[in-house]
């Protein structure tokens, strides 16, 4: 089974699961961020 493969990750894989998701995080946020300016100016409100 799948369950027997699997391991408890380490803290490396933490710290690099940790930087990946911020990252994610962030340029979800930042594209957020330039629609809003794009909208703002656009439609002038």
């Amino acid at each position: 089974m799948i369950l027997n493969f699997a391991q408890k990750p380490d803290e490396e894989e933490y710290y690099q699961l940790a930087k990946v998701s911020l990252g994610v995080l962030l340029f979800v946020g930042f594209i957020g961020f330039l629609v809003y300016l794009a909208f703002h100016y656009l439609l002038g409100r």
